[in-house]
């Protein structure tokens, strides 16, 4: 089993600023790098670039996106986190 995470987007009453959560949920060992993929393309990040912020190989990352490779949870977690840092660095950058 792996963990699909889903990308959530909500707005904060208090201070009129959004937030990101991700939500995980079980799926099978493909559907990771396909949610992987679909992060970091809506994200408009390239391989290199999540490769190197989640300090993991190119190759590697790309293989898990293919569904070639069964990552842990720890490695989707890591680069989900990277990316959604990414994310809410650039909307802060932008506001």
């Amino acid at each position: 089993m792996i963990l699909e995470l889903h990308f959530c987007h909500f707005a904060l009453p208090r201070d009129k600023s959004c937030g990101s959560i991700f939500v995980m949920e079980q799926k099978n060992a493909t559907a990771g790098g396909e949610v992987l993929r679909g992060l970091r393309t809506t994200a408009g990040m390239t391989l290199a670039q999540v490769a190197e912020g989640a300090e993991t190989s190119i190759s590697y990352l790309s293989k898990v996106e293919r569904g070639e490779h069964s990552p842990s949870a720890i490695y989707i977690g890591k680069v989900a986190a990277f990316i959604a840092a990414e994310i809410l660095r650039e909307s802060k950058a932008a506001a």
